[in-house]
Order: C-alpha cells, then structure tokens, then sequence
C-alpha cells in the first residue's frame, strides 16, 4: 500500500474493492463475504456506494488498506500509511493491524510519527541512510543509558534558551507545555536545573523524570550525531 492514495477516484468504493480482487483472482463468493468483513471493520460500510474521489483523506488511506487485504496476504507493506489522517481514521488503522498481527499477518510499515513506532513489535530507526536502533521498544527504552526529565513551564522556549548547552545535557525537545530534556544523570541534574532557572527567574511548574520515549531515543542520537547503536 503506497503512501499516496493510488486507487480510482471516479469508481465507487466497491467499485475499487471489486477490481482489486479480480487482479488478485479472488472468487466471487469469498470476494463478497471478505468486503464486507473488511469494510465493516474499518468503519466505512455505509460509504460503499461512494466515489473514491469523494471520501475523507483518512477513509481513502482506509479504502486503501482494504483493498490491499481483499486477497488475504501473508505479508503486508505499508508506505506512511497514516500521514495526513485524523486521528479518528488513524486509531482505526492501526486496530485493523492489530487484528491482522493477531492473525499471524507480518506487517512491515514506515512511518515519520514516532508514537507509532512504539506500537510495534520491533523497531528499527534510520537517520541519513544508517541504523540507529533496531530492537523491540521495550528493549530500546531499557537499554537508553540515560536520564529523562520533562519540565513544565508557561515559556518553554525561555526554558530552553536557558538550559541549551547546560552540562549533563545531550538533548532538548520541546514538548508543548514544557521540553524534554536527555541527561546523563537525572537524579543528579534535577537540583541543579531547578536552582538555575530560579536564578535566571524563569517561571516552571515541575521537574520530573519520566520514562523515555522512542522519540527521545531518535532526538538524542540524532543530535549527538547520529552515531550507530545496536
């Protein structure tokens, strides 16, 4: 399944699902009773009638899964299946492939949104080409080496003007309400960090350290310069 939509957009969605399963030679009964299935797990059964140029960004991802399942693959490649989708769209993709794994179906998809890698079984990430990591999240996270605070505050940017290039720091995230920040030692850095930024009278709600993510793993690599972890 490509990253761009590439089914017909003046065919309906049966239409689609139709042709796609004559490519793939799948008998007409099977072939009614699979979409069916399929269409009714990935939430679209009342549009089955609809044009394809017609659906939603993320029911056009959804119509391209299933037409990509209407012949019941072992393996499945997946292109950045879920940029550009709402997040409504998005948690249904993923449960249909959560079904699919559960079926013995192997699924080796790409993805720029790190909180989906961590959804997988194993993960392996890549940065100019070269393997930072592969291993699955549990693994990769345990075997960080390093500290993760995550600092609250109404100004996060002063925050990190404040604490880039701080000793102890090997990367700075900002997060919204706050930044991560990737140290060497978190129960050590804490007290430090909280007294200077109340010298420096930067406003911050909290500092505490919290488990990392995959995103945290890839930013800190990334910024210490991409260098080759097993």
């Amino acid at each position: 399944m490509p990253q761009r939509f590439g089914l017909y957009e003046d065919l309906t969605v049966d239409e689609n699902i139709r042709f796609y399963a004559d490519l793939f030679e799948v008998k007409k009964a099977e072939r009614a009773e699979r979409s069916t299935q399929l269409l009714q797990a990935a939430g679209m059964s009342e549009f089955h009638k609809r044009l394809a140029g017609k659906l939603s960004g993320g029911m056009k991802q959804k119509l391209g899964l299933v037409c990509a399942l209407i012949h019941k693959p072992k393996v499945i490649l997946l292109d950045e299946p879920t940029t550009g989708v709402d997040p409504v769209s998005r948690r249904d993709f993923w449960r249909i492939l959560y079904e699919l794994a559960a079926e013995g179906v192997a699924i080796l998809t790409s993805t720029a949104y790190l909180d989906e890698a961590e959804r997988c079984h194993r993960v392996l990430l890549l940065h100019q080409g070269k393997v930072l990591f592969c291993d699955t999240p549990v693994n990769l996270k345990a075997g960080f080496g390093k500290g993760v605070l995550s600092i609250t505050a109404p100004e996060p940017r002063l925050l990190r003007s404040e604490l880039d290039g701080a000793e102890g720091i090997s990367s700075l995230m900002l997060t919204g309400d706050g930044l991560h920040v990737v140290v060497d030692d978190a129960a050590r850095r804490t007290p430090e960090f909280e007294a200077r930024l109340k010298r420096a009278n930067i406003p911050f709600d909290a500092i505490q350290q919290v488990e990392p993510s995959i995103e945290d793993l890839f930013v800190d690599a990334v910024g210490a310069g991409a260098g080759s972890h097993a």
